[in-house]
């Protein structure tokens, strides 16, 4: 995946040759009516509904330089846990 972007073996190698990726969560549709099946729900203590599709962004990154090489995301699920942090994490280890 790396080698399809040019040398990462010189720019976003570290010292102890491995790769630094960095990890952030993203909801990237959400709604109170619109749903479906693979939809995560957050319900509210007002008893509201929030059904919301999300996924977790890789980058990989290297100190000293302010461009990223960009994953493919990971996209988490309701079957990946029951907390929201389960989900997260399960998705990440993928």
């Amino acid at each position: 995946m790396l080698e399809e972007k040019g040398n990462p073996e010189q720019e976003y190698r570290s010292t102890q040759e491995t790769y630094l990726p960095a990890l952030d969560g993203t909801w990237f549709h959400c709604s109170e009516t619109i749903n479906c099946v693979q939809c995560s729900v957050k319900e509210h203590r007002d008893g509201r509904r929030t059904y919301y599709h999300s996924a977790i962004t890789p980058v990989f990154v290297r100190a000293g330089t302010n461009r990223v090489i960009a994953a493919e995301p990971e996209y988490i699920g309701p079957q990946d846990g029951e907390r929201k942090q389960d989900r997260e994490i399960n998705a990440a280890k993928r």
